[in-house]
Order: structure tokens, then C-alpha cells, then sequence
């Protein structure tokens, strides 16, 4: 028998209705739900920053898990039956302050944007500098201030931001 007083609120399909567990294919492109390839992006609790991780197989996928237009495409994840979603990269954790890596280097040392790491900073989409082309999002960790429950701050290079809460 489970022991519920060890269980976390889980916030993955949270508010979205029943028929989020009846079809995966038909989540929201949103919110780190579903996504195009290759597009870095927040993952859905704006832990981290991620990958959609839509890919096309070799093989067609077993017929309960073609979820999409295609018998081979589908997500990495055999444990999520081949859903596709944004899936943390390694080392991109906005939680903790990222090791010594080629990506460290792109995202904090040439181009910091103010970012933060530690236990109150969650990833944002942000067009402070935009230096890809357009419709082409730049995705950073900042430091995060909740104030009742209804809005939030957001420390960029030591100067908080309010924003409204989405």
C-alpha cells in the first residue's frame, strides 16, 4: 500500500483536463507539452532549459505509441510511450550553476543576460538581446520572486522586473 505522506503535488498535465491522458498528440503546443524538433525551449515546470525531443525512428514505433501523423515519429522516452516533449538538457539546470562545458561557455560566459542559477531561478523565454533571427526565442535561468501567489519579479543583472502571472 502507498504511502502518501512522502507524495509531491505533480504538476505534469496539471489543469489541463481529462482528455490530456487520452492522447498525447493532442497537447498543448505550449508549455513545454509539445513541441517542434530541435528547438530548445523551458521545460514544463521551468526548471530547465530543454530540448523538444521529437525525433524520426528507423522503425515504425509499435502501433499504441503512433500517437502523430507518422508511424516513426515520436519523443525519445520509451517511459513517457513516446510522447513528444521538452526534455532537460544535461547541465542547463536552472537550479544549479552549470559545469564547465562548451554550452557554459555559449550561455554564461560570452552571453550572460543577467541569468542566475540557484533554488529560486526558473527558465524564461526572453528577447533581451536577440541576436537569432526573428521567431527564434533565446531561453535563460533568472532568479525568481514570488509575491503572493499572484505575480512575480524577475532579477535580471541584480534589478527586479514585476510580471504578471501566466
Amino acid at each position: 500500500k502507498p504511502n502518501y505522506e512522502y507524495a509531491d503535488a505533480l504538476a505534469w498535465g496539471r489543469n489541463e483536463g481529462c482528455d490530456f491522458l487520452k492522447k498525447c498528440s493532442s497537447w498543448p503546443k505550449m508549455n513545454g507539452y509539445n513541441c517542434n524538433s530541435g528547438i530548445r525551449r523551458c521545460t514544463r515546470d521551468r526548471t530547465a532549459i530543454g530540448m523538444c525531443n521529437k525525433v524520426r525512428f528507423k522503425e515504425d514505433l509499435p502501433k499504441e505509441y503512433q500517437h502523430y501523423n507518422h508511424s516513426k515519429i515520436g519523443g525519445t522516452d520509451e517511459l513517457a510511450e513516446y510522447c513528444v516533449y521538452v526534455e532537460p538538457l544535461i547541465g542547463n539546470e536552472c537550479y544549479k550553476k552549470p559545469k564547465f562545458s562548451a554550452d557554459y561557455i555559449f550561455n554564461t560566459e560570452m552571453f550572460d543576460h543577467g541569468q542566475q542559477y540557484g533554488d529560486s531561478s526558473y527558465c524564461f523565454e526572453s528577447t533581451l538581446i536577440n541576436m537569432f533571427p526573428i521567431g527564434i526565442r533565446n531561453h535563460y535561468c533568472y532568479a525568481v520572486q514570488c509575491l503572493n501567489n499572484s505575480y512575480y519579479k524577475v532579477n535580471i543583472h541584480g534589478k527586479y522586473y514585476e510580471c504578471n502571472h501566466r
